[in-house]
């Protein structure tokens, strides 16, 4: 019966830690989709936030987030890949890094 107050501050600091990766997640994917081109009869299918792969030479970033927008239209299918840093107070900071 000791353990039940520290295990429930664990359980505590797990779910507001979530919360804050959501909110971060959700504002990555919200800056991606503003900075995708205008297609006609264009709709998004797919939205994916991961970690980027860790780079040699270079720190590693716990607020950088890697988001992959799936578009589709009549005229083509592709994949929009960009780098976003989201730090705590700031703005979110978007890289497009690819197209495919």
């Amino acid at each position: 019966m000791k353990t039940m107050p520290a295990v429930l501050a664990i359980l505590l600091l797990a779910c507001s830690s979530a919360e804050a990766d959501e909110a971060a997640d959700s504002s990555c994917v919200s800056a991606a989709v503003s900075r995708l081109p205008a297609t006609p009869g264009g709709t998004i299918t797919k939205s994916l936030v991961s970690y980027p792969a860790r780079i040699v030479g270079v720190p590693e970033d716990g607020f950088a987030r890697k988001v992959e927008i799936d578009v589709h239209s009549e005229v083509r299918d592709a994949v929009y890949i960009f780098i976003c840093r989201n730090e705590p107070g700031k703005e979110s900071v978007l890289r497009l890094i690819g197209i495919w």
